[in-house]
């Protein structure tokens, strides 16, 4: 037998198959079976007279799955790509403007307009594990800046920078709608206004959102601080406790999916113990506030959301007091942009 037949012969069968190679409904075996037919039929006496015959077909019936591409089962089927790694690093940063610098009802600063920049990050730490769903670190800063310069000391080289603070600490979420967050505070004035402070802040939040309606939701949370020894403090009084339950009713208007805005309706009650001078009461705030997601910003750049709002004190005897105007009823109007990535 000649051998230029026989190669001849698997190089047309090697040619027909591949071009059968892209038939997704056929499967691979079947384009064994007739490439194997196709060289018999083409080249009988080779097949007949020759003891390589069955040897050479059968390598070219395994050859073909990787000449004609792999074993497809259903064109139909697409393989998900692997989801992307999340970050362990998050955070925010932005900046707020108001009428007025009001710290949990002692009215601070009552002229100009008060900007108040801040930055938070979070870095998760570890896995979750049973009811815990994340611990992250929690670290941030904050200052409040007023042109206007209301209470700097007179021999201030920076009048306007009010307050400086930064803060550390942790952050857990458990049982897939809490979160405590517990941090030490430590506040300085670069305007020489008060003396450096530091405190525990302690704050349990709820996310009650889907649970009553799809869109609306009423965000519970108290807050709870403690005056650690220093020569400053957040009170009227050092080594005292601060108490402010609250809750946010909000109501998401939405549109395909996505948010347009969110109404809500911030509501607080500020109490202490010693916190206030010797009386519990401190102060009763509720105001309307609208908050707009960004969406025409790309997201590549983060999620963008601009707030505006306003809200109505109600003072109690010593904070009424402490304003420099001395008037129970106060109105704060505030406006801020803010980044969270």
């Amino acid at each position: 037998m000649e051998l230029y037949p026989v190669v001849a012969g698997i190089r047309a069968a090697i040619l027909n198959g591949m071009n059968h190679s892209t038939e997704s409904d056929a499967p691979w075996r079947h384009r064994r079976a007739s490439a194997a037919g196709a060289f018999t039929r083409l080249w009988p006496e080779a097949t007949a007279s020759s003891k390589l015959a069955p040897f050479i077909i059968g390598l070219l019936a395994l050859s073909l799955p990787a000449l004609g591409g792999e074993p497809v089962t259903d064109s139909k089927e697409t393989v998900a790509p692997p989801p992307a790694a999340s970050s362990i690093v998050s955070g925010d940063l932005g900046v707020s403007a108001m009428n007025q610098f009001n710290s949990r009802g002692l009215i601070l600063e009552g002229k100009g307009v008060a900007w108040q920049p801040y930055a938070d990050l979070f870095v998760k730490l570890g896995e979750p594990k049973e009811f815990i769903d994340e611990v992250s670190l929690q670290l941030g800063i904050w200052n409040d800046v007023n042109p206007a310069g209301p209470i700097a000391s007179p021999d201030a080289r920076d009048k306007s920078w009010t307050e400086f603070y930064w803060q550390a600490g942790f952050l857990v979420k458990f049982e897939e709608r809490f979160s405590f967050s517990t941090v030490i505070r430590q506040f300085s004035t670069p305007s020489d206004a008060y003396k450096w402070g530091r405190s525990l802040i302690n704050v349990l939040s709820y996310d009650d959102s889907g649970l009553v309606s799809q869109n609306f939701s009423f965000q519970p949370q108290v807050t709870v601080l403690y005056e650690l020894p220093a020569p400053g403090h957040h009170g009227l009084r050092g080594h005292s406790w601060y108490f402010a339950p609250g809750v946010s009713p909000t109501y998401k208007f939405k549109k395909d999916g996505q948010t347009l805005f969110a109404l809500s309706l911030p509501t607080a009650v500020g109490l202490g113990s010693g916190f206030y001078d010797g009386d519990t009461f401190g102060y009763f705030s509720v105001g309307p506030q609208v908050s707009v997601p960004l969406h025409f910003i790309p997201k590549k750049l983060g999620k963008w959301e601009y707030t505006a709002g306003y809200k109505y004190y109600r003072l109690g005897a010593t904070t009424e007091a402490f304003a420099a105007d001395h008037r129970f009823s106060q109105n704060l109007f505030y406006t801020s942009l803010e980044l969270k990535f």
